[in-house]
């Protein structure tokens, strides 16, 4: 199953329970109307690298955190972060003098402000900003590093379900764009939130 199918499956899903979607958090947020809601989210995400057959070749697993300010009943305004992988590659080369083993690995550190429109369960999200961008390369017995900063943006949908009192868990994917290196990152992964009221 990939992302594109994901998508559609969440797109039909609140087309066929609008009322679920619609109802528990919407009154939560009611009795609370004079007060800022705030949110945590823990996103664990991984991206399937294919190999030239179209096979899947390696999972990315790739933590991230956002910090949201809920000024109203459906809008979430905050920050996000995390570590993101973007390539990993590992050859071996045969020769003149022999095999050669080549290493190559690359992950960026995004810094975005960050939306969520919030339909209860369902929900879309999106961001934009900068992230610093590493890449390590071993090869011949040298080892390099080399780093960059790139203009990043982020976009997603999701599902969100209420399991405890304060704490959501959901699925969603999403994708990273990274502008000057023109590298997109898609993922899927699972966000478990918790949300709290100001003073």
């Amino acid at each position: 199953m990939n992302i594109i199918q994901i998508n559609i499956i969440i797109l039909l899903l609140w087309l066929l329970f609008p009322n679920q979607l619609f109802s528990a958090q919407d009154s939560v947020i009611v009795e609370h109307i004079d007060k800022f809601y705030y949110e945590i989210s823990l996103v664990n995400s991984f991206s399937i690298r294919l190999d030239n057959n179209f096979k899947p070749k390696e999972k990315l697993f790739s933590p991230t955190i956002r910090f949201s300010l809920k000024p109203n009943r459906r809008l979430s305004l905050g920050l996000s972060s995390g570590v993101i992988p973007i390539l990993k590659e590992a050859k071996n080369f045969t020769t003149s003098t022999g095999k050669v083993k080549f290493e190559g690995y690359m992950y960026g550190i995004p810094i975005l402000a960050n939306f969520k429109y919030d339909l209860t369960y369902f929900y879309l999200f999106g961001g934009f900003g900068s992230s610093y961008i590493e890449s390590d390369i071993q090869a011949l017995g040298e080892n390099v590093k080399t780093h960059t900063w790139a203009g990043t943006s982020n976009y997603g949908l999701g599902i969100n379900i209420p399991f405890a009192r304060n704490f959501t868990i959901g699925v969603e994917s999403q994708g990273f764009y990274f502008s000057k290196i023109e590298k997109l990152v898609l993922q899927v992964g699972v966000n478990i939130s918790y949300g709290f009221y100001g003073f």
